[in-house]
């Protein structure tokens, strides 16, 4: 066998596994309360503040009697909350900052729900809307960029956001905005109460990313089952070529 070919055929077993091992990274983003109440843990007057910056708010698009005054309210707490008509919700936006030109892999959105629940669960929409940075009261999502359906129940949860995520950064966005909204069964109510304030991340609110740096060579599926054969091939070659000689009887 030529000894060029062995060459070049092994080298292409190397650019294989280089390729299928493509470098990649992670980052994992804290979701924290950007919003702290002055009345309990609900403030009619709040919806007309605005706030800035990678977080969170919970939002009452009807308050319950028992809670006192109807109407729309900036809520100190993370609640997915449903009793036959939607009355809580959750706004939040991320920064994309260093993202710009990366493939995004996988992204998933997490959060701890502590109070509520009765071993229940309920069906969550997550709707992807346009963000620029400030946060202020909306019943419903500003826009609709997409959205994608997760389970919520007691304790820790996660949603696979990886489809909204890729699209803000493939749009060349800034930030990514993310809408929940509880779509029940009835009588289902999942909240964490924030306590502490501005900042407070009791519920745990994180945005974990997966990707592949700009620039990085990610071959597809065709490519590198070629590259990959070509590979194993010439790993066969240069085994027939250093094989020992038989002895002779």
């Amino acid at each position: 066998m030529n000894k060029n070919l062995i060459t070049t055929i092994g080298i292409a077993a190397a650019l294989a596994l280089t390729a299928v091992g493509a470098r990649a990274d992670s980052t994992i983003i804290d979701i924290t309360q950007l919003y702290s109440g002055d009345n309990g843990y609900e403030d009619s007057s709040s919806a007309t503040d605005t706030f800035a910056g990678t977080g969170y708010l919970g939002l009452y698009s009807t308050v319950p009697n028992e809670y006192g005054a109807q109407g729309a309210d900036i809520a100190q707490l993370f609640g997915l909350e449903y009793y036959g008509g939607v009355y809580s919700e959750v706004e939040m936006e991320s920064s994309l900052a260093g993202l710009s030109g990366t493939t995004i892999t996988s992204a998933t959105l997490s959060f701890d729900i502590t109070d509520g629940g009765g071993g229940g669960s309920e069906t969550v929409d997550v709707t992807s809307f346009t963000a620029n940075g400030i946060l202020g009261y909306n019943a419903s999502p500003p826009n609709d960029l997409g959205s994608e359906l997760g389970t919520a129940t007691s304790g820790m949860n996660t949603i696979d956001v990886t489809t909204l995520v890729a699209n803000a950064v493939g749009a060349g966005q800034s930030y990514v905005g993310l809408f929940l909204t509880p779509q029940g069964p009835a009588l289902s109510s999942l909240w964490t109460y924030s306590e502490g304030g501005t900042g407070d991340n009791s519920a745990a609110v994180t945005l974990t990313i997966d990707y592949n740096p700009a620039g990085a060579a990610v071959p597809d599926g065709a490519s590198s089952l070629l590259l990959f054969g070509l590979g194993l091939a010439g790993l066969g070659l240069m085994a027939r070529r250093f094989k020992p000689a038989k002895a002779l009887i």
